[in-house]
């Protein structure tokens, strides 16, 4: 857990913008010779990681006299050109990966797109065999008319299916010549 700590803790130092560029002694850190070439070598900074009387730890380019070095790291700045050419060429990494993204979810959406337009044109085809199914159901419950003896004359001799034709007045009924019962008289 220590041996984790302290390289994340430099590295979180470092990000945070910690002036590191005074070393107060320089370590002769043995280094390839293509890269002592590239750069001075008095521009390498050291950062010490040193634990006080408390346990504390601490991080710093100017080791304190009083407490006890663990750890030191020797950085060596990068080339500048070097530097742009690496972030050039990752930025066209990320330039790619971004495209190839993109590519995949506008297909992605054009699949869906293409999905949901199947959708519809199979719900209107159900939609549409339903409606003919229901007008088939309706023409088949029609109800069916027969006319009767007393309205079936023949064509042209008028009736009640003509337009304009009325129907004759109804007849009233014959007088009754004597009632059927007596009248009931009430209690």
């Amino acid at each position: 857990m220590r041996d984790f700590a302290a390289p994340v803790a430099f590295a979180v130092l470092l990000s945070l913008g910690t002036e590191l560029t005074h070393a107060a002694e320089p370590l002769a850190v043995p280094r390839p010779a293509a890269a002592a070439s590239a750069v001075p070598a008095d521009s390498a900074r050291t950062v010490y990681m040193q634990r006080d009387a408390n346990g504390k730890t601490v991080f710093t380019d100017r080791p304190a006299a009083g407490l006890v070095t663990e750890r030191r790291w020797a950085i060596e700045p990068e080339d500048p050109e070097a530097a742009a050419a690496r972030r050039e060429a990752s930025r066209a990494q990320s330039d790619r990966v971004t495209e190839r993204i993109q590519r995949s979810i506008d297909q992605q959406q054009q699949h869906i797109n293409e999905l949901q337009i199947e959708q519809a044109r199979a719900q209107g085809a159900a939609d549409a065999l339903q409606a003919e199914r229901l007008r088939e159901r309706e023409r088949q419950d029609e109800p069916r008319y027969v006319l009767l003896p007393p309205y079936a004359r023949p064509f042209g001799h008028g009736g009640p299916h003509r337009p304009g034709a009325r129907p004759p007045p109804p007849t009233p009924p014959a007088p009754l010549l004597r009632p059927l019962a007596p009248p009931v008289q009430s209690r």
